[in-house]
């Protein structure tokens, strides 16, 4: 799995405004929208830049998404 740098940022903002509760969840549940078991966690994801494209051939569902990650985020918020 891939996450743009910029993705990565701003799903780091969302991250730090959870408590400890929110914050495990938020990471369950990308994990989970994404297929990643628990104990593969480890190096799963890599931070790239949005030139990657232009590089290697990724097929666009290896990517994690802002809209993905604002929909998580808000699902989360939407609970407490």
């Amino acid at each position: 799995m891939y996450i743009k740098k910029e993705d990565f940022l701003s799903m780091d903002g969302l991250y730090r405004t959870l408590d400890s509760k929110g914050k495990k969840e938020f990471i369950q549940q990308i994990m989970k929208a994404y297929g990643i078991k628990p104990d593969e966690k480890e190096g799963v994801v890599r931070i790239v830049e949005d030139d990657i494209f232009d590089r290697q051939a990724i097929a666009p569902e290896e990517f994690v998404t802002r809209t993905m990650i604002k929909k998580i985020y808000r699902e989360i918020k939407r609970d407490r």
